[in-house]
């Protein structure tokens, strides 16, 4: 990462830092699992600083997850920050609590939608101020490497953010797709005050849990160690030819058949 970005990019994660912790959104309701646990709050604050930095006027979302705490936290920054938000999730409600469901209420940027990103995200993309930043906490792996370039060929999307771990084979084939690619670690946000005492808010504020979901990137997910993957994209880094570079799956998530899929469907709309 570019010196003067990564200066100014540590700056707004911490002040994004401090905000997270005057929101005082719970990490999750109730007595829930610990595998349903999401995105950590440290992680949402780099995304947020990301995007700060970046001058991201929209943000999609892909997985809500079962609180919707990456949501609320984008609800708050849209209050703040005039973005626009739109939240794709394939369930109906995934949300658990009547509290929780109130509370995305609050949010009037916030357009919650139901179904299939793979289906749904033309759709909500569509009319989105640009540029954009892309939150990716579901689907997963290879499918999410999918989903967010043929979603960065065919809109003005300028970040991708992954909730998975650069070191597994999906997160090394992302690096590829977006160079640049980076957790926050890398920041060397560690030598700030200000973020030491952010990472002890945030130790207590999730009760220390663990979450054993090597999806996410890690035997047993450790605040000692982010696995939101993050990256800007350049435009002139963006080519077609990059749809075979990514790994074969299913024919519905192949990115070569999404890709045109998407471009009948959008180009359908604008006509």
């Amino acid at each position: 990462m570019v010196t003067e970005m990564a200066t100014s990019l540590r700056a707004a994660i911490v002040k994004w830092a401090e905000f997270l912790q005057t929101w005082a959104i719970p990490w999750c309701t109730g007595d829930a699992p610990r595998e349903d646990a999401g995105i950590y709050p440290g992680e949402m604050a780099a995304f947020l600083g990301l995007c700060e930095v970046a001058g991201i006027r929209s943000i999609a979302e892909s997985g809500r997850g079962q609180h919707a705490y990456s949501t609320q936290i984008l609800g708050e920054y849209a209050d703040k920050t005039g973005v626009e938000v739109v939240s794709i999730d394939r369930e109906p409600d995934p949300i658990r609590g009547a509290q929780v469901r109130e509370r995305l209420k609050r949010y009037p940027q916030v357009r919650c939608l139901v179904g299939d990103a793979f289906d749904v995200l033309p759709d909500a993309m569509r009319g989105l101020r640009g540029p954009i930043a892309l939150l990716v906490d579901g689907p997963k792996a290879y499918e999410a490497n999918s989903l967010s370039l043929v979603a960065s060929l065919l809109f003005d999307v300028a970040v991708v953010a992954h909730h998975s771990h650069l070191d597994l084979p999906w997160g090394r084939r992302f690096a590829k797709l977006f160079p640049g690619a980076f957790h926050y670690e890398a920041l060397g946000l560690s030598a700030i005050q200000e973020w030491q005492a952010f990472k002890r808010w945030e130790r207590e504020w999730v009760k220390g849990y663990e979450t054993p979901d090597v999806s996410h990137g890690l035997l047993g997910r450790s605040l000692a160690a982010s696995s939101l993957a993050m990256a800007v994209l350049q435009r002139t880094r963006r080519s077609a030819f990059a749809l075979f570079q990514v790994r074969n799956g299913s024919l519905r998530h192949h990115p070569l058949w999404l890709w045109m899929k998407w471009s009948v469907h959008t180009s359908r709309l604008n006509t």
